[in-house]
């Protein structure tokens, strides 16, 4: 019987890590996941025996205050971890993977959970790669959350990509057929506010647009204030992962172009991009970002500038004179060559059962692109 445990900031854990740790009980029903993370506003009162939860707090967005606990988080870290022994850490974020103490190199495996890369100003990102950079010596592997990830990491350590795939690969939808006016959704939380407003300009007074916003989160009640009384902007709040399929059955184009001065956002892979090939419906990224220059390359999607309302403007009028069906036909047929969560989670089983084989640099993650 093999003991995990997985290492988080936050409470609740992200959907990812939820994946995580299903997959790994699916595949090994033996095996004891623990979680050990931080509920840094108080919200849980009373966690499942299997969480370890540190409780001070420190608000999202307070990055001083923040900053100030981390000191006890990784004291509070070392205990659990000696106090539970695990055979495999996974530390989720590179925030985390600093904190991890000195472990028994023999008998303990430790993951990284590579789920955003180090952002921010040109001395902020080096200075937190310099920290990641000497953990990483200390790693047996890497889980890339972004194929794109790959490239920036050595390859003397061995590398698995497991983009953040959902569970519904092989879901029908209805039959795809764009509506008048065009219906653009915007599914997940609500955050960067900076290029929302330029999303919500752009459809101001256009009768051939309606926008709707299906979720929440730290920008929701700024988005709904600045859309105040726009007849075609529409706000439903928190939903269930499971209601997806609805929302996607209700858009004609689905928005997804985050702030490309973003480092992180330049590498990532949005969810929504494999939630919009699995159900083949067209979304809008970026431009200047590898997952822009993907889909436009394959034409699987539509990139715009974020910052910009012209472009943004200019895009729609070319949605509205274009048909959608088009990028809809090309998702269907290029989703046919994808691999799933499962068949990519195999990867990771293989590692973890020793059955896997060794390269010159590290796993062969081509294998999964």
């Amino acid at each position: 019987m093999k003991t995990y445990v997985l290492l988080d900031t936050s409470y609740p854990i992200n959907n990812r890590n939820q994946k995580i740790i299903d997959s790994l009980k699916k595949w090994d029903s033996s095996i004891i996941v623990n979680v050990i993370t931080w509920d840094r506003e108080h919200k849980c009162e009373n966690p499942p025996s299997n969480y370890y939860l540190y409780d001070k707090i420190a608000k999202y967005g307070n990055h001083l205050q923040k900053f100030l606990r981390l000191k006890g988080y990784k004291d509070f870290i070392k205990r659990k971890l000696n106090q539970l022994k695990p055979d495999v850490i996974i530390a989720s974020h590179w925030d985390t993977l600093i904190l991890v103490p000195q472990l028994d190199r023999k008998s303990q495996k430790l993951i990284y959970e590579n789920l955003d890369i180090p952002t921010g100003s040109f001395f902020i990102r080096n200075l937190i790669k310099c920290f990641e950079w000497r953990a990483l010596k200390n790693v047996d592997l890497i889980l890339h959350a972004s194929r794109f990830y790959v490239d920036l990491y050595s390859q003397k350590v061995p590398q698995i990509i497991l983009e953040n795939k959902p569970n519904f690969v092989n879901l029908d939808m209805p039959n795809y057929k764009p509506n008048r006016p065009i219906r653009v959704s915007y599914i997940g939380t609500i955050r960067y506010f900076e290029v929302l407003i330029n999303l919500i300009d752009a459809i101001r007074d256009n009768t051939n647009l309606e926008l709707t916003f299906f979720g929440s989160g730290p920008d929701y009640d700024k988005c709904v204030s600045y859309a105040k009384n726009m007849s075609n902007v529409k706000f439903y709040g928190a939903y269930s992962y499971g209601d997806i399929k609805k929302f996607y059955s209700q858009t004609d184009i689905l928005w997804a172009a985050y702030p490309n001065k973003d480092f992180n956002v330049k590498y990532a892979i949005s969810n929504k991009f494999h939630e919009s090939l699995c159900l083949a419906i067209p979304c809008i990224y970026s431009d200047k970002t590898c997952l822009g220059e993907y889909v436009s390359r394959n034409k699987i999607g539509l990139i715009v500038n974020p910052y910009s309302v012209e472009s943004i403007k200019n895009l729609f009028q070319f949605i509205s004179e274009k048909n959608l069906y088009d990028i809809h036909e090309n998702l269907l047929k290029y989703k046919l060559g994808v691999s799933s969560w499962e068949a990519d989670f195999k990867q990771l089983e293989l590692f973890l059962s020793k059955k896997h084989i060794e390269y010159k640099n590290g796993i062969d993650y081509n294998a999964v692109l």
